[in-house]
């Protein structure tokens, strides 16, 4: 399935295209996102590290550059959430194989929590990655994996996609989180835990950015 198709059909029926698909009908509760991670979590994000310990990186960089800024610390960390809403990891049979639009899928299914200064920046962070892969130093320091899911992805943005892209409403966000994404993949890394981000700065960004009860 195309790109583009799975992507239409992620906007018209408003959910993703596999049967795994978590629902988004529940009430919103903090608690969910701390259950999907604590079951899919352990998955792999590359062959160095777990999707959880990805994300707690990625958080863990977020708040030493924003000083702590609750908003792009949890867009950070709940970035790549999509992969586990699709359930969708290194081992799966499909995995570099088809692309599962997880941005999309994981910005819907964090709209129930956040609002779009949040899931915005999540939305964009593939189309972030596209932007600066551009640039060819920027590109060289992929990992082995993100370059095949770059190419899964569209490749590199035209001159032209990329004025396009930075005229929208939080791509500068994304680019930021993409630019820690890069440095989030580090084997060992010791960063607080899960249940610390979620008291610390999931809870002060739920009611900073609420939800606006509408679907991305």
């Amino acid at each position: 399935m195309s790109r583009f198709r799975t992507l239409n059909l992620l906007r018209n029926i408003g959910t993703c295209p596999t049967r795994r698909y978590l629902s988004t009908s529940s009430q919103p509760d903090l608690h969910s996102i701390h259950d999907i991670y604590s079951t899919r979590g352990t998955t792999n994000y590359e062959e160095a590290i777990t999707q959880l310990e990805h994300a707690l990186q990625c958080g863990y960089v977020a708040s030493k550059e924003t000083n702590g800024d609750p908003r792009m610390v949890v867009a950070a960390m709940l970035h790549d959430i999509g992969h586990l809403v699709v359930d969708e990891c290194i081992g799966s049979s499909h995995y570099l194989k088809e692309d599962m639009v997880h941005e999309e899928a994981g910005a819907r299914w964090l709209s129930k929590y956040f609002g779009k200064g949040i899931t915005e920046p999540v939305r964009l962070h593939v189309m972030a990655k596209r932007y600066l892969a551009r640039d060819p130093t920027y590109w060289s320091s992929l990992s082995d994996v993100s370059k095949a899911t770059l190419d899964l992805q569209g490749g590199p943005y035209s001159d032209e996609e990329a004025q396009a892209f930075m005229k929208l409403p939080f791509a500068e966000d994304a680019v930021r989180l993409r630019t820690w994404d890069e440095k989030a993949k580090v084997s060992g890394l010791k960063t607080p835990d899960l249940g610390y981000f979620i008291e610390n700065y999931l809870e002060k960004a739920a009611k900073l950015v609420p939800p606006t009860n509408t679907l991305v």
